[in-house]
């Protein structure tokens, strides 16, 4: 156990993205090569994963490697994954007048909205069920985006997500006074 308690998110690796789920690439296994290299630095107490199989996988790596549990949850899936609804229409379809664009732009705030507060959520009960403990949480680009922004406070666009390339790891590490801050 550790006094503080640590987030480690990462993206999940590159995938063949051919299908609305793919599986991952060649490159996305040589990323999950040095992605298990870097995490061997942390005592991980546990691994949390999107539901979707490009999280997954990576996901049950590495807990089979780092012989800890793995849980996958819908709650941290991405934002156009199908959980919020009712979806807005495909922004790129024009709109026949001033009201439905209206009505798309207040859709999609609304969906952003509940995205966030579904991710808040998502990470609060990680928090809350790992207190001073290392945990790597397995998710996509926009849903780590997110959790920074709920966790440090911060605008949607300052958390940039490092490349696999560059250890690919987001660490959220919250202080013995509650603070949390980036490692990365």
């Amino acid at each position: 156990m550790t006094d503080q308690t640590s987030l480690l998110f990462v993206r999940h690796m590159e995938t063949t993205g051919n299908c609305s789920d793919p599986p991952l690439s060649d490159q996305g296994r040589l990323e999950m090569n040095e992605l298990l290299t870097a995490l061997r630095k942390y005592r991980i107490s546990r691994v949390y994963s999107s539901d979707l199989w490009r999280a997954v996988a990576p996901a049950e790596i590495i807990s089979k490697t780092l012989g800890v549990p793995r849980e996958s949850s819908s709650s941290l899936r991405e934002i156009r994954s199908g959980i919020e609804v009712p979806r807005p229409p495909n922004p790129t379809e024009k709109a026949s007048n001033v009201e439905d664009l209206d009505a798309m732009d207040s859709q999609a705030r609304i969906d952003i909205e509940r995205f966030e507060e579904r991710i808040a959520k998502a990470v609060d009960d990680v928090v809350a069920e790992n207190e001073n403990s290392h945990v790597v949480v397995v998710t996509h680009s926009e849903t780590i985006r997110a959790a920074c922004q709920h966790l440090l406070e911060l605008p949607l666009s300052s958390c940039d997500i490092p490349p696999p390339a560059d250890g690919g790891i987001v660490i959220l590490t919250r202080d013995s006074s509650g603070i949390w801050y980036s490692e990365t």
